[in-house]
């Protein structure tokens, strides 16, 4: 019994050896102000420069210079509990499909397997599109009310469309990331369209979508150039988008410029750009950036302007705790030349683990 009992248990320890599990999360609170045409609101809101998120990563060694891999991802409002990454569900009556309601996703950021070796790695399920990764080569860190990712909600532009219609996932997809090149990434997706004909019987978005990124890093400078297309089920036209950017790391500072744009299912065409920095002194680190975007439908011949401006700084009280303060200017004209302003300001606390 003795000797079945320790078998059990050099059983157990040689498969954790082989077998890496690890839990994660990111839990973002603060209290916001805006100021959108006058209007003004105070609220609290979860995620403000990182979403908030829970999840499970984990990898084995398959042998052969093969490693199996999975990740699992949770996003959720700190504020009030609520699941995050909304999900058309069919809504059924008598067996039939009868509309669609929005319902939670388990693991709306992330849910793949897939496998890894020399050739690179293959992932399969719901993942970050490879346009979403390149926004990561902003310099102001693509995150927060004033950085980088408030920048791009200045861009109306098409990239943004077409990596927005999955809130920068895609569903249904397979992606092929390269290998170790010297400095050298990529990653190709493709997105499978699994909604009926009438695009209406299906628990994933009704589109097909496509995307590459190609990024190369050496010493202080990175640079990433990312193209990506969706279509909608059943449409005639496909939303296309473009993005690239690069850095500069200078040590006292890391500064960069990311252009965008892209064409709609409208023939409507956007161009956007902006310029960030991310400053660390210590335990303080500033971010700020501009962007400026413009958007001309078809046959028009005047286009609408829109603008923004803006910054974070970070305190970090350890190496998982935060606290933050940022702070966004954003300026409307359509093409009729009606403008419209907004400001956004927030504090809150970062913990991480």
């Amino acid at each position: 019994m003795k000797k079945t009992l320790i078998a059990m248990a050099v059983m157990a320890v040689a498969g954790a050896a082989s077998a890496q599990v690890t839990l994660y999360g990111t839990v973002d609170a603060g209290l916001a102000y805006e100021d959108v045409a006058g209007v003004t609101k105070t609220k609290m809101n979860s995620g403000v420069m990182n979403g908030s998120r829970w999840g499970v990563r984990g990898t084995e060694d398959l042998g052969g210079g093969l490693t199996a891999r999975f990740q699992l991802e949770n996003g959720f409002g700190i504020d009030n509990g609520a699941g995050g990454q909304g999900l058309a569900t069919p809504t059924v009556g008598g067996g039939v499909v009868v509309g669609d309601t929005s319902v939670a996703r388990m693991f709306g950021r992330q849910a793949l397997v897939g496998v890894s070796g020399s050739f690179g790695s293959v992932t399969f399920g719901r993942q970050y599109t490879p346009g979403d990764i390149a926004v990561g080569i902003d310099a102001a860190g693509a995150q927060g009310v004033g950085g980088g990712g408030a920048m791009y909600t200045v861009f109306t532009s098409n990239f943004n469309n077409v990596d927005g219609f999955g809130a920068a996932r895609a569903d249904n997809s397979i992606n092929y990331s390269l290998p170790a090149m010297g400095g050298v990434t990529g990653n190709l997706m493709v997105g499978l369209d699994e909604s009926d004909v009438a695009g209406t019987k299906t628990n994933f978005v009704g589109n097909k979508f496509m995307g590459l990124n190609v990024g190369y890093a050496a010493g202080a400078i990175a640079a990433n150039v990312a193209w990506e297309t969706q279509t909608k089920t059943n449409a005639a036209k496909s939303d296309t988008g473009w993005l690239a950017g690069v850095n500069y790391d200078l040590g006292a500072a890391k500064v960069g410029i990311v252009f965008a744009g892209g064409t709609s299912t409208t023939d409507t065409s956007d161009n956007g750009w902006s310029i960030g920095l991310t400053a660390p002194m210590g335990a303080v680190r500033i971010q700020a950036s501009y962007a400026r975007e413009t958007s001309k439908a078809s046959g028009a011949t005047a286009e609408a302007v829109t603008t923004g401006w803006g910054g974070n700084v970070w305190y970090d009280l350890s190496k998982r705790s935060s606290v933050y303060v940022g702070y966004l200017n954003k300026e409307d004209q359509t093409a009729a030349g009606v403008t419209t302003k907004q400001t956004h300001l927030a504090s809150g606390l970062r913990h991480t683990f």
